[in-house]
């Protein structure tokens, strides 16, 4: 009789304006389907650490992948990396850095350099950009 084949381990990344119990529902169906799940919570993005705005501000996407990749380490396999919106973007990020088993995008963000392509994306960058000094500040979604 064989072995049972070991599931790869699953590291699913949340977006900016979120946490990692944004993946709660589905974390639960892939450890009921056998799967060692991990959901890390990005830098300053806790709850208890909301109102860090100038930290937050100053934290940038290499930041992230930094402290991912940290993350990653203690891992015991090559991943599937899943993740969604800013997640995605940082699981490209990882993948381009060291080996994984696969990357699942879920609507993520587009890399530097890629313009926007829809009416709403170009209003919410010029209003981004008539904000002087939103690099260093946190954007609040409203």
């Amino acid at each position: 009789m064989s072995a049972k084949k070991q599931k790869k381990p699953v590291v699913m990344i949340h977006g900016a304006f979120a946490g990692p119990w944004v993946f709660d529902g589905f974390a639960e169906k892939f450890r009921a389907a056998g799967y060692d799940v991990h959901a890390p919570c990005l830098r300053h993005h806790d709850k208890a650490s909301a109102s860090l705005g100038t930290s937050l501000g100053q934290t940038g996407l290499g930041d992230y992948a930094d402290d991912l990749e940290l993350f990653l380490d203690g891992v015991q396999d090559d991943p599937i990396l899943v993740g969604h919106s800013m997640g995605g973007l940082l699981v490209q990020m990882l993948a381009a850095r060291r080996p994984v088993w696969a990357a699942v995008l879920l609507a993520p963000s587009a890399p530097w350099g890629v313009p926007p392509t829809t009416l709403f994306e170009i209003a919410s960058a010029q209003a981004m950009l008539l904000n002087v000094g939103f690099w260093n500040s946190v954007l609040k979604p409203d």
